[in-house]
């Protein structure tokens, strides 16, 4: 099972970069792997509306995301706002992306809630909101 997910995870993390590749102020969209990753699977930057480039890092996972799973997820991401990038390595991350295709369950949300308090910008991004996104972005490919 565990090799399923895997391959679901890696074909979600490709529509995801096709997709920021074709969004409107997105910048040097990129894989992350190896040692240094620290959970985040892609690096971006994106230009704001005054002109000032932020960094966003994006964790993928495939299906669904549990309490226990966003602590593991969380502990992964307060070293990697500590890290720098290989796009523009002088910048930390501003903000990360934990997104799934599926959904957050048995508890997710309200220990993210407990647990983000005081915590560097983490959104959470489930299928509902990721499908319309991808959709949009990939016209004719359809996730799921």
């Amino acid at each position: 099972m565990k090799k399923l997910t895997e391959t679901n995870e890696k074909k979600l993390r490709k529509q995801i970069l096709e997709a920021l590749k074709k969004t409107d102020g997105v910048i040097n969209a990129e894989f992350n792997h190896g040692v240094y990753e620290f959970g985040i699977d892609i690096v971006f930057d994106f230009e704001d509306a005054f002109g000032r480039k932020r960094k966003y890092g994006i964790q993928v996972k495939a299906g669904d995301i549990s309490g226990p799973d966003l602590s593991e997820i969380l502990g992964q991401l307060s070293v990697a706002f500590g890290h720098e990038f290989s796009i523009d390595p002088s910048k930390f991350l501003d903000a990360v992306y934990v997104v799934t295709d599926g959904e957050f369950i048995g508890g997710a949300k309200e220990f993210f809630k407990k647990a983000n308090v005081g915590f560097r910008n983490v959104f959470l991004i489930n299928g509902a909101r990721l499908k319309p996104y991808l959709e949009l972005k990939l016209r004719g490919i359809s996730y799921k």
